[in-house]
């Protein structure tokens, strides 16, 4: 009989390095096929650079998105009078095609974009708005690659910019609206950021619909409650040690360990209190039940319900590898995860720190990728409990 142990931390309760992930939905219209209005969009911000990954909706990715954005004080109120051409990535910024139309977009007083960057599944340009007198010149600043998750067909496009060839330093703060655009200045009615209610293209090719913007998404850093000074994960043997070192600690409630098997979605599989020590303090966890494949770790920070995150690392084990894993999710129910185990009837026990069995129960599993939640008789105090599958 083969037994899987694992220990389980039981917590109920209410400067370093940072990664800042933000995610955005589409307004939900597909004028132009839904791959923005039903799509997600992604900011990562880095110490040194910003990534932007469009997750796409239903509909092909051939069209241009284009961010309006305002990072700091002044900017433009209007791009009616913007002269695109000789460039598919201006006229999208500009708004106008010479020869075909404008598609102009006028701005609330509170949101007056300085900035512009625009992608498609081929690249992208970044744009400043410098106005002069009763002008505005759009200035290139940077010509980007965009990087498709497999092909240029794939759902997923990745622009990257590092901060420093933008002009950028610092944790970054901003207001922006993205809007998606055909190369003829035609504009559709997806969107991030703003509904774009009513909104309809004209059919005159001389003459596309001006649209009057009404609301914005905003992106800021996540300022870490906790100065994080070191993150990592190794190998030892058949299991991953994770350690991480704190500076200083404030109003934490707790670290989640997170782990994933593709670098999105992510679930906690321990969780550990923080000491809110003022000096230096080491933390460590063995997760002693890698997934197969790939696995990648980051650390959930919680401070009084704002959630923040480490950076990601990742792993990778043999096919063989078997997979066994419990976290609490509640005072009274904890989820269990089987993966690449027989199939069969097995017990499932739950024992306290005094070898107390708390739960018994049978369960049973095809072998593949299972999530369980399993209910306990009562609420459970505070303490070290090991789930035991036999």
């Amino acid at each position: 009989m083969k037994t899987m142990l694992l220990s389980i931390f039981l917590l109920f309760g209410l400067g370093g390095f940072s990664q800042t992930v933000n995610y955005y939905d589409g307004n939900g219209n597909e004028q132009f096929g839904g791959a923005i209005g039903k799509g997600k969009l992604t900011i990562e911000e880095m110490p040194d650079s910003v990534y932007f990954t469009l997750t796409r909706g239903p509909g092909l990715f051939d069209s241009l998105l284009v961010f309006y954005m305002d990072a700091q004080a002044g900017g433009i109120s209007s791009i009616a009078g913007l002269t695109g051409g000789g460039d598919k990535y201006l006229s999208a910024a500009a708004g106008e095609n010479p020869a075909s139309g404008r598609s102009a977009l006028n701005f609330p007083s509170d949101f007056l974009p300085d900035a512009s960057i625009v992608l498609d599944k081929d690249g992208g340009k970044f744009f400043f708005f410098l106005p002069i007198g009763p002008y505005t010149l759009i200035q290139e600043v940077k010509t980007f690659t965009v990087e498709p998750s497999v092909t240029n067909s794939a759902p997923k496009y990745t622009q990257k910019f590092a901060k420093a060839d933008v002009g950028l330093t610092g944790n970054l703060n901003f207001k922006f609206i993205g809007t998606y655009i055909g190369q003829s200045a035609s504009r559709s009615n997806e969107a991030f950021g703003d509904p774009f209610n009513n909104y309809g293209r004209s059919i005159e090719a001389s003459s596309y619909s001006t649209y009057n913007v009404t609301s914005y998404y905003t992106f800021a850093t996540a300022i870490l409650p906790v100065k994080l000074t070191d993150f990592k994960a190794s190998k030892s043997g058949n299991s991953v040690n994770l350690a991480w070192s704190v500076a200083q600690e404030s109003n934490i409630d707790d670290y989640q360990v997170q782990r994933s098997k593709d670098g999105i979605s992510f679930s906690s599989i321990a969780v550990v209190k923080a000491r809110n020590s003022p000096a230096a303090i080491n933390y460590t966890l063995t997760d002693r039940l890698p997934l197969r494949g790939t696995n990648y770790y980051r650390l959930l920070i919680n401070e009084r319900g704002v959630k923040t995150y480490s950076n990601v690392f990742n792993l990778r084990f043999d096919e063989n590898t078997r997979q066994f894993s419990a976290f609490f999710n509640s005072t009274t129910a904890i989820t269990i995860c089987v993966n690449g185990i027989l199939p069969g009837t097995y017990g499932l026990s739950v024992v306290n720190s005094n070898g107390q069995v708390v739960i018994s129960k049978n369960i049973l599993t095809d072998g593949n990728t299972q999530n369980m939640q399993v209910q306990m008789p009562q609420q459970l105090p505070k303490g070290i409990y090991r789930v035991v599958l036999q």
